[in-house]
């Protein structure tokens, strides 16, 4: 095929805007950018937002990628916040998909084509996600599609600590959850779908997202051959994480599946987090002031970034945890 025909080709295929996000996590990001530069597909544009860095994040981002379109905000708005910012600009540039991905993982060359091809072949589908490997161990599945369960408000990874077998990996399927991690939305539907709830800043609001679009009735369907590495080093439990994760859990019955089946799951969470302050007061002192403080702050109805950002901080940058989760 001569240039031009190819250019003329080219010009056919639906554009992918692919949304990063930053905080204080440049190494990650170069690595996560200059992967996806690599990618196959040949009509990307990538967008970084940069949530209030407090170390070089911008002026290397700059350097090291001065095409790149680059969002600067003053204030960290959380995972949630930072998303509908960039849900807002596809909004306003109308590409055909947005990608919305970690900055801690790193793409396969051609992982955007099938999850473009699937959701091209079939025009009802409003999100897909791929298969997420694990960085360290690089067969071993993150991530193979997901499965809400509404009585205990939370979602789950389907075949997670699974080994990834290529060979069957080409089976596309319908599922209720795709993690925030790596989600490909359709452009055209994003303003019904509606943006992300801020009230969780950081953990679980992919799931209140997938739960809404769930009750909407969109479908969200996993593509197995679209492979990434997802660095989860780290990923163990902290009491930043322990803090948003108490809070959040309850606020996730509430407003992500309500009604009967948020009362079972608020009930049964209590109960699990009452023996296991129990517990944490004698041998795990800090998981029983955080996850104390998520109890406190969720009735006090202080939710956003509440007081994960001033107590617990320290324990988010010991554990490396990647607020952009």
């Amino acid at each position: 095929m001569e240039g031009s025909q190819r250019q003329d080709v080219v010009q056919l295929l639906p554009v992918v805007m692919v949304g990063i996000i930053n905080y204080n996590r440049i190494t990650e990001l170069t690595e996560c950018v200059q992967s996806i530069l690599k990618c196959t597909y040949p009509r990307v544009e990538i967008l970084i937002l940069d949530s209030g860095s407090t170390d070089d994040s911008v002026v290397r981002i700059r350097e090291t990628f001065p095409a790149i379109r680059l969002i600067c905000l003053d204030k960290n708005p959380g995972p949630a916040g930072a998303r509908n910012v960039i849900f807002g600009i596809a909004r306003e540039k109308r590409p055909d998909y947005l990608l919305m991905i970690d900055n801690d993982t790193v793409v396969e060359p051609d992982f955007l084509e099938p999850m473009v091809n699937a959701m091209e072949q079939q025009k009802s589908v409003a999100a897909a996600g791929g298969t997420i490997l694990e960085h360290e161990h690089p067969n071993k599945i993150w991530f193979g599609g997901g499965r809400l369960v509404p009585l205990r408000a939370l979602a789950v990874h389907e075949k997670k600590g699974m080994i990834f077998d290529r060979m069957h990996s080409h089976s596309i399927r319908e599922v209720s959850f795709i993690t925030s991690c790596l989600i490909m939305f359709r452009g055209s539907l994003l303003s019904r779908i509606g943006w992300q709830d801020e009230r969780f800043f950081p953990r679980l609001e992919d799931i209140e997202h997938a739960a809404r679009m769930h009750k909407m009735g969109f479908k969200q369907i996993y593509v197995p051959s679209s492979v990434i590495y997802h660095k989860v080093a780290g990923e163990e439990e902290s009491t930043f994480k322990l803090y948003y994760g108490v809070r959040n859990r309850l606020l996730l019955a509430k407003v992500g599946f309500g009604g009967f089946a948020g009362i079972v799951a608020t009930m049964y969470f209590l109960v699990v987090i009452g023996v296991k302050l129990i517990v944490w007061k004698v041998l795990r002192p800090d998981f029983f002031v955080a996850a104390k403080a998520g109890l406190e702050d969720y009735f006090r109805g202080n939710l956003g970034e509440g007081r994960g950002m001033t107590l617990f901080a320290d324990a988010r940058i010991r554990s490396s945890a990647n607020i952009a989760h």
